[in-house]
This record gives structure tokens, C-alpha cells and sequence, in this order.
């Protein structure tokens, strides 16, 4: 029964390994998605403020930026409406999240990366944001269980 949580923290390891691994690959095949001409309709920072309780029940709050943005592109003759930046892009520090807006300005005229498969598919950047730190912490996550199971079972 003690080695229940040691497996369980392997299984969310190999989840956030797999989720990470997933976006790089989506990124790579972006990457050799053609490009339409757009511009930029808004871009914009969205506040996001999250709230825990710590061990000693001191409420810690916690401040994280989204960039938001919206861009038309035509293809085919079709005008289409992206909102999508980036892979797994979501809540950044304050000066990353802004450094994503200062490089598409509204009104400025940018590359739009879409799926051929599915023209609504599209992105301004086709990296994956948040792959590495997926990855980084599912291998940290689940070394910390192999290792609580191995310990466990001595």
C-alpha cells in the first residue's frame, strides 16, 4: 500500500513528459506549415492572479500574464480570425509576456503560420513555449518517485 504514491507521482512524471513531448512535436511539424500575410487586431496583457495557502495557512498570491492577441489572415480567398500565439503558450512573467506583445504590435502586418489540413489552424510563432518546462518537471516528478519507490521497497 506505501508504494501507491511513489507510482502515482512516476504516472503524473510520464504525464507532464508525455504532454511536453506532445507540443515539441506539434512545433516541429508547425514549422512546415505554409505562412498567409495578416495583421494584428489586438494584443493586449490579461491579468491572471492566483491564490494558495501555504503550510503555516498564510494566503500567497501569485501574478501571472497572458498575452492576448487577434489577427486576421486570408487564405485561399478566405478571411479568417487566429487568437492563437504560440503552442502551449499561457501565463508568463510580466517582462516575458510583454516581449510576446512588443513584437506584434496592433496594426502591425505579420507572418501567420495555419495548418493546410485546417486553415482555422493558426499561430504566430510555431514554437513550443512550454515544452521544456513540461518536460523538465515530469522528469524531475517522476525521478522522485522512481526514487521514493526504490527506497520504499529496500
Amino acid at each position: 500500500m506505501e508504494q501507491i504514491a511513489p507510482v502515482i507521482l512516476i504516472l503524473v512524471g510520464l504525464l507532464f513528459v508525455a504532454i511536453g513531448f506532445f507540443l515539441s512535436l506539434r512545433a516541429k511539424a508547425a514549422a512546415k506549415w505554409p505562412t498567409a500575410p495578416g495583421i494584428m487586431l489586438k494584443s493586449e496583457l490579461a491579468e491572471r492572479t492566483t491564490k494558495t495557502r501555504t503550510n503555516d495557512h498564510q494566503i500567497r498570491t501569485y501574478t501571472s500574464y497572458e498575452p492576448v492577441v487577434e489577427y486576421q489572415y486570408t487564405v485561399n480567398g478566405e478571411v479568417l480570425t487566429g487568437k492563437r500565439l504560440a503552442f502551449g503558450l499561457t501565463r508568463l512573467p510580466l517582462e516575458k509576456a510583454q516581449e510576446y506583445l512588443n513584437k506584434f504590435p496592433v496594426s502591425a502586418q505579420v507572418p501567420v503560420y495555419y495548418n493546410p489540413r485546417q486553415v482555422k489552424d493558426s499561430r504566430l510563432e510555431v514554437t513550443a513555449a512550454a515544452a521544456t518546462p513540461q518536460l523538465i518537471i515530469g522528469i524531475i516528478i517522476g525521478v522522485i518517485g522512481a526514487v521514493w519507490l526504490v527506497v520504499t521497497l529496500l
